[in-house]
């Protein structure tokens, strides 16, 4: 089963560039916006001005790894892993999942 999610990947899956802290790679995966039922602006103001509240939700291969503080580019933006984590089907690690914020909006 994990491997027609891989040629899925392989054959829809978005150009994108993962950098690690000490390496980067290149693979496929998708990167997609996270829509949010309510139609209020996604921005919110705080003590540092206005911050994006939206985020992207990431699916990548089983065997590019993605933690949480590891850059994504996708296209023309780059997005910080907020949270990630492999996902199993059985004991079979299947894919890696995460969300992702804009760079420039990323809390340390």
């Amino acid at each position: 089963m994990t491997e027609s999610f891989a040629d899925i990947l392989r054959q829809f899956g978005a150009s994108v560039e993962i950098e690690h802290a000490n390496a980067s790679v290149q693979t496929r995966a998708f990167v997609q916006m996270i829509r949010r039922q309510e139609t209020k602006e996604p921005r919110e103001e705080t003590n540092f001005g206005a911050a994006d509240l939206r985020r992207w939700l990431y699916i990548g291969p089983k065997e590019q790894p993605l933690q949480a503080g590891d850059k994504v580019r996708a296209g023309d933006a780059v997005y910080v892993a907020q949270h990630a984590a492999a996902i199993y089907v059985g004991a079979e690690k299947s894919h890696w999942w995460g969300i992702l914020r804009p760079e420039r909006e990323a809390l340390a």
